[in-house]
């Protein structure tokens, strides 16, 4: 991403010192995300990560659309992160606890679960704003348009594999599959996603 980003600026004669400790920042945050078993490091990783896209999406401040596409971007990523932390509260509630595998635990004791899908449910829609799942992708076609190039593939790769895969272990350590109420919100958000793809494709290439 480096190098793109390096032979992106080049052409343009532009020296962005500050976007590179952004685009580092933003690994970061990516690379926090994939290796967390806490709320408190999923957090930290996830707002690092935002943080440095805000900046990063409206970088350059003369391209058409770059500010609007940062505005827009840090508005739906903070209602996310209220959703997020809302959910994590509820689960903590239920659970007494933060990490993925004590969590576990206390859902093996027979602890009720109401209040853990609830949960999950609100972090999934922080989660569904990452990935730009249905119905949370709205603000991609804008952002993406407005992000320098380098950005856009940056949102669409590292910051997407990071967010899929704390969900992924999230889900793989507490045993999501036995809920069957989160199977068929998992199947819905993925079955409306793939045809929401279709018709991009299919509107893309008329």
């Amino acid at each position: 991403m480096g190098l793109l980003s390096y032979i992106y600026f080049e052409e343009r004669e532009e020296n962005p010192k500050e976007y590179y400790i952004l685009l580092f920042l933003a690994t970061l945050g990516g690379a926090i995300l994939t290796i967390s078993q806490h709320f408190i490091s999923f957090f930290i990783g996830l707002e690092l990560l935002s943080v440095s896209l805000y900046a990063l999406i409206a970088y350059l401040r003369t391209r058409n659309h770059a500010v609007e596409a940062g505005m827009k971007y840090l508005v739906l990523a903070a209602m996310s992160s209220a959703f997020l932390l809302f959910g994590m509260a509820l689960i903590y509630m239920e659970t007494g606890t933060m990490t993925f595998p004590g969590i576990a635990a206390k859902l093996a004791d027979g602890i009720s679960s109401p209040l853990f899908l609830f949960g999950t449910g609100a972090m999934m829609v922080a989660i569904g704003f990452k990935l730009g799942l249905v119905p949370f992708h709205l603000w991609i076609a804008d952002v993406y348009q407005g992000s320098p190039s380098p950005v856009t593939a940056f949102i669409a790769t590292t910051s997407k594999i990071g967010a899929f895969a704390v969900l992924l272990r999230f889900a793989q350590t507490v045993n999501l599959h036995e809920y069957p109420l989160m199977i068929t919100v998992f199947s819905v958000i993925a079955i409306a996603s793939m045809i929401m793809v279709m018709c991009w494709l299919y509107v893309s290439r008329t």
